[in-house]
């Protein structure tokens, strides 16, 4: 069984097709149709340290939500080798404590970095849009770093 993610996974979509598709809805009226999907260039992270890596926001979901391109593996191991340390996304003027347990919670306004469902670290803020609320979009460079 693969692990539950903190943010919406295929899961949900699979089973709102299935269940249209049981009551008789055609295909082809679940979602519009893109005639010309967006093309995401995928830049790998990269290690300045053992303690420091250098990333990007991939790209910003349909809720403002912010996509970085560091694995939740890489972060893992990251935090294995570092025990008892915690993790920290730093983009912009922020620094985020990185939380791999696959959950989040905090007051209206909180920003939050959580492993998300598809395999990466994402940022966002607790009932509003990240991007919108810290001025951040796809291309922005983020670093992990472990706590001092």
């Amino acid at each position: 069984t693969p692990p539950v993610r903190a943010s919406f996974d295929a899961r949900g979509i699979g089973r709102s097709a299935a269940g249209r598709g049981a009551g008789g809805t055609d295909s082809g009226n679940f979602r519009e149709i893109i005639h010309e999907p967006l093309q995401v260039e995928r830049k790998k992270p990269r290690a300045l340290c053992a303690k420091l890596m250098k990333g990007q926001v991939m790209w910003v979901d349909r809720f403002g939500s912010l996509i970085t391109n560091i694995s939740i593996d890489t972060a893992q191991r990251m935090a294995d080798a570092n025990p008892g340390k915690k993790l920290q996304l730093m983009v912009g003027a922020e620094e985020i404590t990185v939380d791999l347990t696959g959950g989040f919670s905090g007051n209206a306004g909180d920003k939050v970095s959580y492993a998300g469902s598809g395999g990466y670290l994402e940022i966002a803020c607790v009932r509003q849009s990240a991007e919108s609320a810290m001025q951040i979009t796809r291309g922005k460079e983020v670093a992990l770093a472990v706590e001092g």
